[in-house]
């Protein structure tokens, strides 16, 4: 149908929304839904709607790829990994430090708990220094392993800093750690920290 007749056809529509959307008894749902009716209307209006719903189903698919990536870092071949070491004091994320302390017989440094600040300054600082600070970092805060796990959400946002966690996920492991397991993808490893 050609643009000729749509409009009369709209004009003609609008005047009937109109009409039943003003006069006596009408209430702000009805006048709100003239307002829809205008709005959708104009072809802006469809764009508008088609940027922002994209921009929510992209942010939904971060959203369940991150939730993934964080689970393969609690899962049963995680825990197992760090099951078959003695129990020793590790530093990770904070977000792992729940986990690690129920499913593991060690001990963190950092845990999502606001009361723990000097081991969650700890924990920062590892990911946020450049490798030699964070060296440092680690050795002073007591850790004997390090681990890593790219899908950590913290992960992001340590690496935006260019210090370590940015290296690890740039793939470039220090000569300081020694990996002594793993994922076969890399998603996470388990490394002695050498003094």
């Amino acid at each position: 149908m050609g643009a000729h007749l749509i409009m009369p056809l709209l004009g003609i529509t609008a005047a009937i929304v109109f009409k039943w959307a003003d006069g006596p008894g009408k209430n702000i749902l009805h006048r709100l839904a003239m307002v829809g009716f205008v709005l959708a209307c104009f072809g802006h209006s469809w764009v508008i709607a088609t940027v922002v719903m994209s921009g929510s189903l992209e942010e939904d698919t971060k959203k369940e790829a991150s939730a993934k990536n964080e689970k393969a870092c609690s899962g049963p071949a995680f825990i197992a990994m760090l099951n078959q070491l003695p129990a020793t004091t590790l530093m990770a994320v904070s977000n792992l430090g729940p986990d690690i302390l129920i499913d593991t017989p060690h001990h963190v440094l950092a845990g999502p708990y606001h009361r723990n600040i000097e081991g969650l300054k700890s924990s920062i600082n590892a990911h946020i220094l450049p490798a030699d600070q964070a060296k440092l970092a680690m050795i002073n805060s007591g850790a004997t392993h390090y681990v890593w796990c790219k899908g950590a959400n913290e992960i992001s946002i340590y690496a935006s800093e260019n210090g370590f966690a940015a290296d690890m996920l740039a793939g470039k492991v220090p000569v300081w750690l020694t990996k002594i397991a793993g994922a076969p993808n890399g998603d996470y490893s388990l490394y002695k920290l050498l003094r």
